[in-house]
């Protein structure tokens, strides 16, 4: 257990997070919360990548009863309206998902809908009512699949073989997804496509990985979930040229416009990290205008220090208890880690 998780149980339980919230409404502000997908899994068994599972069905409920009793939730656009409208801004709350599993809408959509939350999901939308699932997963059940195989393959294992087994996944996984995120996009199909080969591995579709219909998206966006880009494939723009980051978020944007009538205004970059994008990026999203973005960098968004192209989100993940959540939401800058001071 971190100090961070330590010490938001100590202030929970001792009820001192009413006094931080009361401290916190000095600086308006808007905190995005970022998750992927809400699921029951066992760790164990499971063959996709347990990293994007972010919350519990029952730990997901509990974490929006209790911004419903305590923020201004809104849908990021809205939110983001509202910061940059010169207006009074109380501590305002945006719930954001990225990918498009179908999880969301099985699981996260009833409960946003019990306590009345509208939350900001970005598609891939390439993947949305098809039997294909995101390239890293299917990394991740390659590996945890071929348990006894040896791989011999660059960038794992220091080059050198290594079997496959219980003991060694976690780290051949981490080594395989740290190294094709990083290098540009042809390269990245190369390398996947020799590691399938060595592993003899095909994906079929599975329902541990399967993403929403589009029935289901626009029954959510009718309701009120708001929907953004997350590019057409889930791509690194970072890794690719210009034509294709114009591609990406220029296609992508028309079929959520084109399946929704509704404006697509926002944007989450895959990945999200610091390499993530490139100059290009910025000018590509003006040039098709779009509004504003989502990194996936640790931080809250203040009116006078906003960059709409980088917003800063607190990332919530499966390690998160109840408490340690309603501190980290209260103040991020004492318990969200990799906090990026404005």
């Amino acid at each position: 257990m971190s100090k961070r998780q330590v010490l938001g149980n100590v202030l929970s339980r001792m009820g001192l997070l009413g006094l931080l919230r009361r401290l916190e409404k000095r600086r308006p502000s808007l905190k995005i919360l970022a998750y992927h997908r809400i699921k029951d899994i066992d760790v164990g068994k499971y063959l996709f990548d347990e990293e994007l599972v972010d919350a519990t069905v029952q730990d997901f409920d509990r974490q929006m009863a209790f911004i419903s009793r305590h923020y201004q939730v809104l849908p990021l656009s809205e939110a983001y309206d509202l910061l940059t409208s010169g207006k009074p801004v109380d501590q305002v709350v945006s719930v954001t998902f990225d990918d498009g599993f179908e999880d969301l809408y099985t699981n996260m959509f009833p409960i946003v809908k019990k306590y009345d939350i509208r939350p900001t999901v970005f598609i891939a939308t390439d993947l949305i009512g098809t039997s294909e699932t995101l390239w890293t997963e299917k990394i991740v059940q390659a590996v945890k699949t071929a348990h006894g195989k040896t791989l011999d393959i660059a960038f794992v294992n220091e080059g050198q073989p290594i079997q496959v087994n219980a003991a060694s996944q976690g780290k051949i996984i981490a080594q395989i997804l740290r190294h094709t995120k990083d290098i540009p996009y042809t390269e990245r199909l190369a390398y996947v496509d020799k590691l399938f080969n060595s592993l003899a591995y095909a994906y079929e579709e599975h329902p541990d990985s399967r993403f929403m219909s589009w029935e289901m998206v626009q029954e959510m966006s009718a309701w009120g979930v708001e929907f953004g880009s997350h590019t057409c494939k889930h791509a690194v723009l970072a890794s690719v040229d210009y034509e294709t980051q114009k591609y990406e978020l220029e296609a992508s944007k028309a079929e959520i416009e084109r399946r929704l009538s509704k404006p697509c205004r926002n944007l989450a970059y895959p990945y999200g990290g610091p390499k993530s994008t490139n100059k290009e990026t910025e000018r590509v999203m003006s040039e098709l205008s779009y509004d504003h973005a989502c990194s996936y960098i640790s931080g809250v968004n203040y009116p006078d220090t906003v960059n709409r192209f980088q917003l800063r989100r607190l990332h919530v993940d499966r390690t998160v208890d109840l408490n340690w959540f309603k501190a980290k939401v209260t103040r991020p800058s004492l318990f969200a880690a990799d906090f990026y001071k404005n």
